[in-house]
């Protein structure tokens, strides 16, 4: 068992560019219980993180609407839990057929180690702006 839970550290840790100091945030940000409650400060997290570049690059209002809305959205980050196969690291809740994972599912998990990225750092913003640019979120939507 520790040996898995290694293995899916190192796999998140490739993909989001971060290492953790702190293992029970990335056990609780892959258990779908869970999901929901760190999945809502999360996208909180993540919209700042955008805004925060977005204001410092001094463009329009529209193109910050337009930024948050696109790389923050479900179907953004579904598509990159897809891309990485994060879906078999998700913990499932009790009578879930194993391997059904909805898509609400798939981004509540990004949010949720969004969250836990963010956690771990000391609440770091730069941090979550390097791991946004690390998932390359830009490269699902056009902007």
């Amino acid at each position: 068992m520790a040996a898995a839970l290694e293995e899916e550290r190192r796999f998140i840790e490739r993909v989001t560019g971060y290492r953790f100091r702190s293992v029970d945030l990335l056990q609780e940000a892959l258990i779908a219980f869970y999901h929901k409650r760190m999945a809502l400060v999360g996208d909180a997290v993540l919209k700042i993180a955008i805004l925060d570049d977005w204001y410092g690059e001094g463009t329009t209002i529209e193109k910050g609407h337009k930024l948050q809305q696109k790389l923050a959205e479900n179907a953004t980050l579904q598509a990159w839990a897809r891309q990485v196969d994060l879906g078999p690291l998700i913990v499932l809740n009790a009578g879930q057929v194993p391997g059904n994972i909805s898509p609400r599912q798939l981004s509540d998990a990004v949010e949720a180690l969004i969250l836990a990225i963010w956690l771990d750092s000391g609440k770091e913003l730069d941090v979550i702006k390097q791991v946004i640019r690390t998932m390359d979120l830009a490269s699902f939507v056009s902007v």
